[in-house]
Formats: C-alpha cells, structure tokens, sequence
C-alpha cells in the first residue's frame, strides 16, 4: 500500500466529490464497518471482498436512514454510492466491484480509501457550513433576538418549556423499564 497512497488519495477525492455532489455521507462508517466484518470473517481476500460486495448489493435499496437517520436523502445517497460509483453487482462469478478504479483494491486499500474519502467529506461539508455561516450572521442573530420576544408573550406571561411532552413521556417509560 505504502508504493500507492497517492493513488488510493485520489481514490478517495473522486468518492468525496461524487458524494459532496450527491447528498451526505454519513452511510461510510456503515461501509468501514461491513469492510471490518467482512475481514475478520474471511481470511481470504477475495472471499472477503465478494462479502462486502454482497452486503452492500442486497441492501442498498433497503431503508439505510432506519440504521443510520438522514431521511430518504440519506437512502438515495447511499444506493446511489454503491449502483453508480461503486458500480457493486451480481456476475456469474459472485459480487464485484466494476469501478475501474476501485475493483482491484484489496480490503485494506477500499478500507483506507473509505477512511480518506470520509475525512474529506467532512472537511468539505465543514467548510461550506463556515461560509454559509459567516454570510448569514447578521440574519440569524437578529431572528434569535426576535425569538427571545415572542417566548416572553406565551400564555400565562412565563417562558414555557418548548420540550415535546409526549416524547419526554416516552422516554420516561422506557427509562423506567430498565
């Protein structure tokens, strides 16, 4: 791996920008966490890699937002990722990775180049959040200011909790349980 990093680098790059272009990222810790599973179920490498493969092929049109929160776009993010990046399908030999760039990374390369490509989305999302916020904070401050106001006119004159009673409720319960 060492006579190859800048490589897996750019590997890494060409995900965070498909991704940074598409929706979040959030789904990579899923997917370093089946590459984790599929390593130490398989010492065979390419056992290994036909496990992932299979993994993410069978559930990435299922509901990932039930695992991992993030709504539809979160869901819609993470097939697109593994049907139109990843290019992850089924052949006569088992899953496989069509990506030209990705399907002759072993395990521990896909696992470093994943690691990258989330540090990288991050760091993009970062840093637009940075700029949306300095170009908006004279707006913002002002709405807060106006907020404050309109807590004080609630009804009985006091600023009332604004906590959602029935999931303060819920949790009660289920605290209650154990």
């Amino acid at each position: 791996m060492n006579n190859n990093k800048k490589y897996l680098l750019s590997c890494a790059e060409s995900a965070a920008k498909f991704i940074n272009e598409r929706g979040s990222g959030k789904f990579l810790d899923l997917l370093l966490d089946i590459i984790e599973v599929s390593e130490n179920k398989f010492k065979d490498e390419s056992q290994g890699k036909e496990y992932f493969c299979e993994i993410v092929n069978k559930n990435k049109s299922s509901r990932v937002n039930t695992i991992l929160g993030g709504g539809k776009a979160l869901s819609d993010s993470f097939r697109q990722f593994i049907e139109e990046f990843l290019e992850v399908s089924k052949e006569k030999s088992g899953y496989v990775i069509k990506n030209q760039a990705f399907k002759d990374l072993t395990l521990e390369e896909l696992k470093y180049v994943l690691g990258w490509t989330k540090r990288l989305v991050v760091e993009q999302t970062g840093t637009n959040k940075k700029m949306a916020s300095q170009r908006n904070k004279g707006q913002f401050s002002k709405k807060a200011s106006n907020n404050n106001r309109t807590r004080k006119n609630l009804p009985g004159g006091k600023n009332k909790n604004l906590f959602n009673n029935s999931l303060a409720a819920q949790l009660e319960s289920l605290l209650k349980d154990r």
